[in-house]
């Protein structure tokens, strides 16, 4: 209960995926998570849990897809750049497998 007296500002990436992985706030939590990986993209389980966030209007936020898919490009790059194989291979198969969910779900009727 007390992280829910926080302010949203000073929300760890950790408690914005706890949330969103709940449900909770996410036409709230999805913009500051967007914002974050402007900031920080290297912030792959928080990237992952925008992807998660099924109960987000994304067809109601076009602008807000069009940046989902600019970060899974740039965070895609720079997993590329992870010199241990098993480590990339963890990290992209995240990314990939809920990128492809989150596609998926923009494509249903």
């Amino acid at each position: 209960h007390e992280i829910r007296r926080t302010p949203i500002r000073d929300l760890p990436h950790t408690a914005i995926v706890r949330f969103l992985d709940m449900g909770t706030d996410v036409e709230i939590l999805v913009p500051v998570a967007l914002d974050r990986l402007r900031e920080d993209s290297d912030a792959i389980g928080l990237l992952c849990a925008v992807l998660r966030a099924k109960h987000f209007d994304w067809r109601g936020h076009p602008e807000l897809v069009g940046a989902v898919r600019d970060h899974v490009y740039t965070v895609t790059q720079g997993i590329g750049e992870i010199t241990d194989s098993l480590v990339r291979l963890e990290y992209e198969s995240a990314v990939w497998m809920f990128y492809a969910q989150f596609e998926r779900g923009l494509s249903a009727v």
